[in-house]
């Protein structure tokens, strides 16, 4: 069996029936004989609903807790997607970042990956369950709950992927391609190419090959075609005559495709 990780933002998972369409995917993964593992953004405006809260109660929120406030978003959804799974016959367990072993390092609100212990996700998908983990958090060496910033889901999403030896991780979106532009910013004048074209570089810090695709969420029956195989999951060939046998029996690095569109969580 295969392992995949999905990461789903903000609007694929907004409201009750994008849940359920969400779950109805996941359980179409799970009867392909792949073991899943979804990685899920808070839902809808919640983060900025909790934000402007937050800011109606403390001119300047201690970042300690406003990084515990806002982790509260992605916690939402993985129980309500479980819960939906559950509905399906398909049995789903939520984790947090730091029950997912994410350890992070750096500041309160911009915190980085420091390392992932996946011991409890590999021991859920093991048992035949989906495992759902909330993304764009993790804890510190003191245990306290810190978030990942800007781009925060998808990190998770690459980085768990990269620490379970995932055969490849989907990005799911609800834009209808890769933009010359973001159309929030440039109205009328960012054009979709309705593929996932878009450069590939090494993902520092992983240490086998893991491909990366950004997807469609809407309409479910949809998806942009990979382009990742099969560069993602083995190295760009080296001349031997330069190399020599050193290069013999390494591991390919890991890739990532980069988005210049959709959820920023």
């Amino acid at each position: 069996m295969a392992v995949v990780v999905q990461k789903y933002g903000g609007t694929s998972v907004g409201t009750v029936e994008r849940l359920r369409a969400v779950a109805r995917r996941i359980a179409g993964e799970v009867r392909a004989g792949n073991r899943v593992a979804v990685v899920v953004s808070a839902r809808g405006d919640t983060t900025d609903e909790l934000l402007a809260l937050a800011g109606q109660l403390a001119r300047d929120p201690d970042r300690r807790e406003l990084d515990q406030l806002l982790a509260t978003g992605e916690a939402q959804s993985m129980v309500l997607l479980a819960l939906a799974l559950g509905d399906l016959g398909v049995p789903a367990r939520s984790l947090s970042g730091g029950q997912a072993g994410i350890r992070t390092v750096g500041r309160h609100g911009k915190a980085r990956i420091g390392r992932i212990a996946p011991r409890r996700v590999t021991a859920t998908l093991a048992a035949g369950t989906v495992a759902i983990v909330a993304g764009f958090q993790g804890v510190n060496g003191r245990r306290d709950v810190q978030t990942l910033g800007r781009g925060g889901s998808d990190t998770t999403a690459v980085a768990l992927a990269a620490a379970l030896g995932a055969a490849r991780c989907d990005i799911f979106t609800d834009v209808d391609g890769v933009y010359t532009a973001d159309p929030r910013l440039v109205p009328g004048r960012a054009s979709s190419t309705g593929s996932p074209t878009a450069r590939w570089r090494r993902w520092p810090g992983a240490g086998r090959g893991c491909c990366t695709r950004a997807r469609s969420s809407w309409p479910p029956s949809t998806a942009w075609r990979s382009s990742c195989a099969p560069a993602c999951t083995t190295a760009p060939a080296r001349s031997s005559a330069r190399r020599g046998p050193r290069t013999a029996g390494r591991r390919p690095p890991a890739w990532r495709e980069e988005r210049w569109s959709g959820s920023a969580r």
